[in-house]
């Protein structure tokens, strides 16, 4: 028991490591997401991998478009989830991380169409401040418990990071091409008033 729980600690430093290069290294939001869910699949052995983000549009809505694992072939595109609804929603709401053993018995939950020996399923907000951005989900065949909801908390803040940096990367660009067109603008009306004097 010892030798596993040390080797399942150092799996989940590895992962650890590993979001934090992704974080560190990647300013395209859904690439750096998509690395995350994969290592948190391939390290951690989680069969489903989902990381929604909550609409900035509408509030209401959870969407996903990341997924690791099994997911990658049952979810394709866009899918969009009310956060009003199962447990993905419900650690949202609460700001805090929800963990399902017996999610069969669980009204909240939603079952995947083609997913199957889903026994439990934990979802950790990602926060930014006291605003949750999106979740962090997994789902095993095998109970889940404290210690996986730690490991997830970690790499949750560590993607809120990497929301926040894409979210300021747009607003800076956004920003820089409205000073370059009003800069343009100028140009264009000096060119104008110098030719017709």
């Amino acid at each position: 028991r010892r030798y596993e729980r040390e080797r399942l600690r150092t799996e989940r430093l590895a992962l650890i490591a590993r979001i934090g290069r992704i974080v560190a290294s990647d300013l395209r939001l859904d690439e750096a997401l998509q690395r995350a869910a994969d290592a948190i699949h391939d390290l951690l052995g989680y069969p489903n991998v989902a990381i929604p983000l909550v609409d900035p549009v509408d509030p209401r809505v959870l969407v996903l478009r990341v997924t690791g694992g099994h997911y990658r072939r049952l979810i394709h595109g866009e899918y969009r989830i009310p956060i009003a609804k199962g447990i993905m929603g419900a650690a949202v709401r609460a700001r805090r991380p929800v963990l399902v053993n017996d999610v069969a018995a669980d009204p909240r939950w939603l079952p995947t169409p083609g997913a199957e020996g889903i026994r439990a399923e934990l979802a950790v907000p990602i926060l930014v401040g006291a605003r949750a951005v999106g979740v962090v989900n997994v789902e095993s065949g095998a109970t889940l418990d404290a210690e996986d909801a730690a490991g997830l908390e970690i790499v949750a803040d560590q993607l809120a990071a990497a929301v926040e940096n894409a979210r300021l990367f747009a607003a800076a660009r956004h920003a820089a091409a409205l000073v370059e067109r009003q800069r343009i603008a100028r140009d264009l009306h000096d060119s104008v008033t110098q030719t017709l004097f």
